[in-house]
């Protein structure tokens, strides 16, 4: 009896699993069934409003009602209390109304590529929200109350107009990536500094001049994105940014490359592009663990010998600079696969590069009276997946 009674208890578990495992996409099926459904797929329904009928589905943990032509979240989507990841993506919704703040259960919540100018200030009521993404919106402001929302891991605002930050937003103490490419910043409140859980950055695309000095106390950036700002130097603080692996700094015209850049002793990636660079800073070569260096568009003339030390480069960008000359050592960096020259005032290419064993990409277009080693050719061949684009 006992081991009949086990069997019974596992037989319904297992129905019940079953259940939640199961993703109905069918409005009209789902509804015949309202309190079985735990995953509910309505995307590319070409809905133009959230159903009353929703709030029928009491134990829903999972829905999805991207890429329709939603207009408004009405106050029916407050009912669905058991709700864990929201996916309202891909419409054209204008306002969501108050009540999604009664999802109290909310871990995962998708607004991006719609027509947002503000977020529901009881979004603060989410005390569970793990990620939130309301990116290519019209956000203007962040409500005063998303400090609150302190389970919050990754904050996704790009595309947006916004011009300034909450000071609540230091409140965010949980907060590991956060990007804000793309909108209309030209400065961060103090508070900011408070976020020393973060790890990714993005602030590309606005509108800084300078950054802050208390940018340096954000000591666990791995990944920052300056790209496409009004920069013109980093302040002496971010000197502290000891774990960057990733640093983009392109499209700041006028940029001086600090020479604090050598204490980046673990960075991976680097991109110059467009900074008006006539001349490398030597100290970039101390950078020994750099496997991708984009300098292209720039005025460098030349590379200095130290470069000889960045040997353990793989993509190495050098187009549409006035380079008569490429460092021999170059061809020789063991792990280099991809090298782009086109566009410079090169004379000739050393017969090194025969000798290079991982090289597959490689483009010399452009370079008027480039004199190229005698069996180029037959290098060429024995790559099949190279493009020499002579």
């Amino acid at each position: 009896m006992k081991k009949q009674c086990i069997f019974i208890f596992l037989c319904s578990l297992s129905s019940l699993f079953g259940q939640k495992d199961k993703v109905y996409s069918d409005f009209n099926e789902a509804l015949k069934r309202p309190m079985d459904v735990y995953k509910l797929d309505l995307s590319y329904t070409k809905l133009r409003k959230v159903p009353e009928e929703i709030a029928q589905f009491s134990n829903l943990e999972e829905l999805d009602l991207s890429n329709n032509k939603i207009t408004f979240v009405s106050s029916s989507i407050g009912r669905l209390l058991k709700l864990k990841q929201l996916n309202l993506s891909f419409n054209n919704i204008t306002k969501i109304h108050p009540a999604i703040g009664d999802l109290r259960q909310l871990n995962t919540c998708f607004f991006q590529h719609n027509q947002l100018t503000e977020l529901p200030s009881t979004l603060c009521n989410l005390t569970e929200l793990k990620e939130l993404n309301a990116s290519v919106n019209r956000l203007v402001y962040l409500p005063d109350s998303i400090g609150k929302l302190k389970s919050l891991f990754w904050l996704t605002l790009n595309n947006n107009q916004l011009k300034e930050l909450p000071i609540s937003i230091g409140g965010l103490t949980a907060l590991c990536g956060l990007d804000l490419n793309v909108n209309l910043l030209f400065d961060l409140p103090l508070s900011f500094s408070g976020l020393t859980k973060l790890h990714h950055l993005e602030l590309g695309r606005n509108k800084f001049v300078a950054l802050p000095n208390f940018l340096g106390r954000l000591s666990k950036v791995s990944y920052l994105d300056l790209r496409d700002n009004l920069l013109r130097s980093l302040p002496d603080s971010l000197s502290k940014l000891k774990k960057l692996t990733y640093l983009n700094l392109s499209l700041n015209s006028s940029f001086v490359v600090p020479d604090f850049i050598s204490t980046y002793t673990k960075l991976k990636e680097l991109d110059l592009m467009l900074t008006d660079l006539s001349e490398l800073n030597y100290l970039v070569c101390n950078l020994r663990e750099l496997e991708t260096l984009n300098l292209s568009l720039n005025k460098l003339i030349s590379l200095p010998a130290q470069f000889c030390e960045l040997n353990h480069l793989k993509t190495l960008n050098l187009n549409d600079n006035l380079l008569n000359e490429l460092n021999t050592c170059i061809f020789e960096f063991e792990y280099l696969e991809m090298l782009n020259v086109d566009r410079n005032r090169l004379n000739f290419i050393p017969s090194s590069i025969l000798e290079s064993k991982q090289l597959k990409v490689v483009s010399f277009q452009d370079n008027k009276n480039l004199k190229l080693p005698k069996d180029i050719k037959r290098f060429m061949k024995m790559r099949k997946n190279l493009s020499n684009d002579l």
